[in-house]
């Protein structure tokens, strides 16, 4: 039994020198369109050939909306038909995506990708509908591995806060990540 006081002692001791140094620490992260558009820019153009099909995606735009869950963002799109018959079209898309977090790498994600509008002239319904597939498989599939904000290593707190994510809002068109201990 005094073994085991003499042991818990020392670890209360260090908890709580820890919860006096670093209790109610709450540190808030701002992530702003820019900094999310830098980060995707570094992987667009993307590309992508299949057997009717070449697509192109390039110029992610980000547009953050005060209250909503999800990060929208538009893209540009460049399509070429190669068979039955050849034929080009251009135009945008706008897609949304919820922001995941992983506390092991201490990383933000865009999680769950979806085409909101599809705006390309001289597409017909059916034709969109297999774009539209094409593009979000080769979104969806792309986003996720991407961390679009990564907590600085270097900062101590980040690291010991990197675990607890209290809070992620979209305000004045930025995301406030509220991390805290």
């Amino acid at each position: 039994m005094k073994k085991a006081l003499w042991f818990l002692i020392p670890v209360l001791l260090i908890v709580g020198i820890l919860i006096a140094v670093f209790g109610g620490w709450e540190k808030t992260i701002v992530i702003t369109q820019t900094d999310i558009e830098q980060t995707l820019n570094q992987h667009f153009p993307m590309k992508n050939t299949g057997r009717f099909t070449r697509v192109n995606v390039k110029e992610p735009l980000v547009q953050l909306q005060n209250g909503s869950e999800r990060i929208n963002f538009g893209l540009t799109i460049d399509i070429e038909v190669v068979k039955p018959k050849q034929a080009h079209y251009s135009g945008n898309i706008l897609m949304s995506a919820n922001l995941a977090y992983d506390s092991d790498k201490g990383s933000f994600y865009l999680v769950d990708a979806e085409i909101e509008q599809f705006d390309i002239d001289g597409v017909s319904a059916a034709k969109a509908a297999l774009i539209t597939k094409a593009t979000t498989k080769l979104l969806y599939f792309s986003l996720d591995r991407w961390p679009v904000y990564t907590l600085k290593q270097s900062d101590v707190k980040q690291n010991l806060a990197k675990i607890l994510l209290k809070s992620v809002e979209v305000k004045e068109g930025n995301i406030e990540v509220k991390l805290g201990l």
